[in-house]
């Protein structure tokens, strides 16, 4: 239940840089994503004391080493709410955070100092959301589920700044299958997918 930041030094040795106390209770961060200006580390997890899931965003200061709690949410749906998800778009205006139970994908835009209320909270239709990843265009994002009603583990959609369009979708393999991990390509011609 620790976030650190570690640089790597002229010697090749990782040091830490700093660190803080996510929780003081039996957390789990299961996501980390840093801000395209750097400045930023998004954090998703879960809170197992209480069943609720988190998201927090940490503002780093390289020249005073130092990490501060800016904004964050919590989700108290029934029942465990772990995210496992969490990307920044590429602009750093809009971060998406996923996960379980209701598998709800969550879209907020970012201003600096505050987390906007939810821009989208769409249900994907799917038990988990395990991966979220913007295309480097900032227009697409993809996502990979696990056990998808329409069982299409490989989403696309288009985000439009106040609403999702689902573009594309793909079966991944037999029934039970799941996306652990997905990721574009530089350009965001090829979509790699792994589960």
């Amino acid at each position: 239940n620790e976030l650190k930041i570690y640089m790597l030094n002229d010697k090749k040795y990782l040091v830490e840089v700093v660190g803080c106390d996510y929780s003081s209770g039996n957390t789990a961060i299961r996501a980390v994503d840093w801000s395209p200006n750097g400045q930023y580390v998004a954090v998703a997890g879960c809170e197992y004391d209480d069943l609720d899931g988190q998201f927090r965003i940490y503002e780093f200061n390289s020249t005073a080493s130092t990490l501060s709690y800016v904004d964050g949410k919590r989700y108290t749906e029934s029942g465990l709410n772990d995210q496992y998800s969490v990307a920044w778009s590429p602009s750093g205006i809009y971060v998406a955070v996923g996960g379980k139970p209701n598998s709800n994908l969550r879209i907020y835009s970012f201003n600096g100092s505050s987390l906007s209320s939810e821009i989208i909270n769409e249900s994907l239709g799917t038990d988990s959301i395990n991966s979220i990843v913007w295309s480097p265009c900032g227009n697409y994002f993809a996502v990979g589920v696990s056990s998808p009603t329409n069982e299409n583990e490989i989403q696309i959609y288009y985000f439009s700044g106040s609403a999702l369009t689902l573009i594309a979708d793909l079966n991944y393999g037999s029934s039970g299958s799941y996306i652990l991990d997905i990721d574009w390509s530089l350009g965001g011609q090829y979509l790699v997918a792994g589960g």
